[in-house]
C-alpha cells in the first residue's frame, strides 16, 4: 500500500491489481511488483476467479489457441472491469485469431514477447494513469455525498427548530 499526500490530506492508495499468467513469473521486472499488486494465474478460471473478487487494472494474457474459454474470459473482463488494459503477448497468431480477440477484449495491446518489458511499462503507465482518474473521481463522489448528507442536515435540524 502506497500513502500519497494530496491537499494536506494523507490519502491511503491501494495499488491496482496486474494479473500475470504464472508461465512467465520469473520474467516479472522489479518495477511491476513495485507499482502493482501482482498476482498470477496457471488457468482461465483462476484467473476468473480471481478478477470477481478484485479490481484489476492491467492483465497479461499469452495468447494459445489450444486452451479453451480465452474469448469468454476476456468478454468478461471487459465486463467486469471497463478500464481494464490488456496486454496480449502473440508471437504466433493469424489476422482471423487476432480479429477475434480484439473484438471481445477492452483495451488491447498486442505484442509480440520481445516487446514484453517495454509495453510492459506503457501498459503500466495508462493503466495507472486510468486509476488515479477513478481514485479521485470517487473521492470526490465521496466527499460530496458527505457534503450533501451535512446540508440535508442543517435544513431537517432548521425546520424541525
Amino acid at each position: 500500500m502506497a500513502l500519497v499526500m494530496e491537499d494536506t490530506k494523507y490519502v491511503t492508495m491501494i495499488k491496482p491489481h496486474c494479473l500475470y499468467p504464472r508461465s512467465v513469473e520469473e520474467s516479472v521486472p522489479s518495477t511491476m511488483c513495485e507499482l502493482f499488486d501482482v498476482s498470477f494465474y496457471s488457468n482461465f478460471e483462476e484467473a476468473w476467479n480471481f478478477a470477481e473478487n478484485n479490481e484489476i487494472g492491467l492483465l497479461i494474457t499469452l495468447f494459445d489457441r489450444t486452451q479453451t474459454g480465452f474469448k469468454a474470459l476476456l468478454n468478461g473482463m471487459k465486463v467486469m472491469h471497463p478500464d481494464l488494459i490488456h496486454l496480449l503477448v502473440a508471437d504466433d497468431i493469424t489476422a482471423e485469431e487476432l480479429i477475434a480477440v480484439v473484438n471481445v477484449s477492452a483495451r488491447i495491446r498486442v505484442i509480440n514477447s520481445q516487446d514484453l518489458e517495454r509495453e510492459l511499462s506503457k501498459a503500466g503507465a495508462d493503466c495507472y494513469s486510468l486509476y488515479l482518474s477513478g481514485s479521485r473521481k470517487d473521492r470526490h463522489i465521496l466527499a460530496l455525498t458527505e457534503e450533501n448528507q451535512n446540508y440535508e442536515s442543517l435544513l431537517r435540524e432548521h425546520y424541525l427548530s
